[in-house]
């Protein structure tokens, strides 16, 4: 549910700035519009191709990807840019390790594309796809692999972390090699920040951002040392320096406050869960008695038809009681499991059919 609409640009920015950069080569312009002023009386015309050449850029990462990349297909529209295709391969809270670990895996990630001219991204979230058919689906000129700097994958690098890393990227150019590709150029995104008071802060960093931030510089170093990746993209610095400003506020600088999720399983308990600094963090739990289920719970020897249960969250869990006329916006979903021994579920179905990334198309609930 939301209460405020959201959206972060910063690493949008830098997202756009990088792809135009990119096309240096591949697009012609005669004038510019980019940022800049242009020569008196100079002609301008919008970006066109240059000798047919197409940009292809894929993304690989999980939701903070997504919201990296949420709002660049309006980006390039605005810019005028004509000869980009993106794609992008999402797992919810996935590392590099497991992408590695998983690569051919089957029902393994989401595939979102979008080519120029379209106002958004096209695909569903529900996984469908492996990696690796994802990765061989284009001959791609930049490949974006990233990481989210809340896991301990990004606070020291380890064997382990080098070999998943380097594994994954040995597969990815072994793939793309099959599509006559033999030098895609990759790019690491480095992604958020915690603020002061959230638990893995206060536990592993003392509440320190500043130990947390220099502990994952240090391991994004060692990574480009051990890959040759030569491009970061730092979210992480740039909503890190965003705390350091007048723009902070007193709960430091959260991507949408007032979004909240709320997981109801067949067993009757619930845990409503709170965003911050792009992630879910529990802010209550409980157990209802409101419950019809058919089927039964964790078993694979009999078809179920499902559950439905019915949960009471007081106002105060969620900001406040609403103001008369206020437009709460709801977005309701199921995760499926198609065994019962399955770590994660691997189909996210959308109940409304809305776009879970832009809140401002959910269900409008106004209450009186």
């Amino acid at each position: 549910m939301i209460r405020k609409l959201h959206t972060s640009v910063g690493a949008l920015v830098v997202l756009a700035g990088l792809l135009l950069i990119s096309c240096e080569k591949k697009l012609h312009y005669k004038g510019s519009n980019m940022g800049r002023e242009d020569p008196v009386n100079e002609e301008q015309q919008d970006p066109a191709p240059l000798d047919g050449n197409t940009l292809k850029v894929l993304f690989i990462g999980n939701s903070l990807t997504l919201d990296a990349t949420y709002l660049l297909p309006s980006f390039l529209n605005v810019a005028g840019v004509k000869n980009i295709e993106l794609t992008r391969a999402y797992h919810g809270a996935y590392t590099l390790a497991l992408y590695d670990t998983n690569y051919a895996a089957a029902n393994m990630c989401s595939c979102n594309t979008w080519k120029t001219g379209q106002d958004r991204w096209r695909g569903v979230l529900t996984y469908l796809y492996s990696l690796k058919d994802v990765v061989e689906s284009n001959a791609f000129d930049i490949i974006c692999i990233q990481e989210y700097t809340g896991a301990k994958e990004c606070w020291k690098w380890t064997e382990t972390e080098n070999a998943h890393v380097t594994g994954l990227l040995a597969k990815i150019r072994e793939s793309q090699k099959r599509k006559g590709n033999d030098n895609p150029e990759f790019v690491y995104l480095f992604s958020t920040q915690f603020a002061r008071g959230l638990e893995k802060l206060e536990t592993n960093f003392g509440n320190d951002p500043v130990k947390q931030f220099d502990a994952n510089v240090a391991t994004v170093r060692e990574l480009l040392a051990a890959t040759g990746i030569k491009t970061v993209i730092s979210t992480g610095a740039m909503q890190q320096n965003l705390r350091t400003t007048a723009l902070n506020t007193e709960r430091d600088m959260l991507r949408g406050d007032q979004v909240f999720k709320l997981a109801a399983g067949p067993s009757g308990q619930w845990k409503l869960f709170l965003l911050e600094n792009c992630s879910w963090h529990e802010t209550a739990a409980g157990e209802t008695s409101e419950l019809l289920v058919s089927g039964t719970v964790n078993s694979d020897e009999d078809t179920d038809l499902g559950y439905a249960s019915s949960v009471t969250v007081p106002w105060k869990l969620l900001g406040g009681s609403p103001r008369v006329g206020e437009v709460l916006r709801i977005h309701p979903a199921r995760w499926i499991k198609t065994a019962s021994k399955e770590k994660a579920a691997r189909i996210w179905e959308e109940l409304q059919g809305e776009d879970p990334d832009l809140p401002s198309d959910w269900l409008p609930v106004v209450l009186k």
